[in-house]
This record gives structure tokens, sequence and C-alpha cells, in this order.
């Protein structure tokens, strides 16, 4: 079998000076390592609680953990409540109206962690 030549559909320049790279100096490169040590450990939180609670490794669930040793709303749950949330909390993002609701990202309050808020003023029930 050979190749027809003439009717590619592709062609490729290398002398083409876009192409060339430019190499970043010393203070590009600390400004990047910056800005991803500070927007990495978010991302990462987030890529982890957005994946199955089953295909989390133990090293996740520990960050998970971690992650919820600073909620304030927490505080008063025991360490091995704490560690069962970490392995069942997720990510949820909802778009409603042109607002978009984070919920599940612990962050918050513990309502917000579990579920959705419902406020009862006085002589209501709690049903």
């Amino acid at each position: 079998m050979s190749i027809d030549r003439s009717h590619s559909i592709g062609r490729f320049a290398t002398s083409d000076p876009r192409l060339k790279e430019e190499v970043p100096s010393r203070e590009d490169l600390a400004n990047a390592v910056f800005f991803l040590s500070t927007v990495g450990p978010d991302a990462l939180f987030r890529m982890i609680l957005k994946k199955l609670p089953q295909d989390r490794t133990p090293e996740e669930l520990e960050l998970v953990y971690e992650e919820l040793l600073h909620v304030k709303a927490l505080s008063h749950l025991s360490t091995m409540v704490k560690r069962e949330l970490a392995t069942v909390i997720g990510y949820e993002h909802h778009t409603h109206a042109a607002l978009s609701h984070l919920s599940t990202m612990v962050k918050r309050e513990l309502a917000t962690v579990i579920g959705y808020e419902h406020h009862t003023h006085a002589g209501q029930s709690f049903k």
C-alpha cells in the first residue's frame, strides 16, 4: 500500500516562529509555583470529593478527614464520626436561578454538610 502525498490533509511547519518555546524567567516560574500552591489544595480537595466514596484512596480519605477537623460546626463530633463522615461526604454543584449553591463543601455549617437547613419559628413543630 502506498500513500498518495498529493492528497495530504495537513501540513506541518517546523520553521514557524510562533512554534518556538520561550524559556520562562525565574520570576515567572516562582509566580507559577506560588499560584499553584494556593489553588492546588482546593482543586485537589474538590477532585477527591467528586470521586465516588468507594474510589477514594486511604490518603485521600485522610486529607478529607483533616479538612473536616477545621470545620467549626463539626468540632463537637467525635473522631470516629468525623472519620466516617470523611468516607461518605461528596461534592455537589447545583445551579438554580443563576445562583450557584455549593453544598457539602464542608466550609460552612453542619446543616449544609448533612442536608438542607430548615428554620422553625416560635409555635411551630419540628415536622
